[in-house]
């Protein structure tokens, strides 16, 4: 759990995919989509339900709207997702990797600080038993590029939503309103 202080909103909600491969939701309150980012659990709704039933990708579409997806479907999902949206001066580079087969994949994301920038990501992968095909890691290494890594090429493949989230430098001068 982070709890971060005022510079931050966020909003979540839980939704049924039933056995669509996309659906979206609306947001309450309109985002600055360049400052926020879009993060998406999944469960299967029966217990036969297999890997590519589950793994979603979501995306912000607009201010008001994010988008999740998978590429197959054969039992029902249901999601909780929740935006984290920055106020202050924290930048939100974003993007998506559709129809990934290669074992790993570089993508120039711009300059960032790696001292004081994270990586969120969400994936959908048409592959219903290949762990590997999904599961990946991702990693700034250097201050333009963002590297996917698995285990494999394959034929299957993979689509991601992906966030690199850069902090402003702090300089804490007191405490928060609430702390002693």
């Amino acid at each position: 759990v982070i709890e971060l202080g005022s510079d931050v909103k966020v909003q979540r909600g839980n939704l049924s995919m039933g056995s669509a491969l996309n659906t979206t939701a609306n947001l309450t309150n309109a985002i600055d989509p360049t400052k926020a980012f879009v993060m998406v659990n999944s469960k299967a709704d029966h217990n036969n339900a297999v890997t590519n039933d589950c793994t979603i990708k979501a995306t912000i579409v607009n201010s008001t709207q994010l988008r999740f997806e998978r590429k197959s479907s054969s039992f029902g999902s249901t999601l909780a997702w929740q935006v984290v949206e920055f106020t202050d001066n924290t930048t939100v580079k974003n993007g998506t990797l559709n129809s990934w087969t290669t074992k790993d994949q570089n993508i120039n994301v711009g300059t960032v600080d790696r001292d004081r920038s994270f990586i969120i990501t969400s994936a959908a992968s048409s592959e219903p038993n290949k762990v590997w095909s999904w599961l990946f890691a991702s990693n700034l290494t250097n201050a333009t590029n963002l590297k996917f890594d698995r285990a494999a090429a394959g034929t299957d493949d993979t689509n991601v939503s992906w966030y690199v989230i850069e902090m402003p430098a702090v300089k804490v001068t007191a405490p928060e309103s609430n702390e002693v």
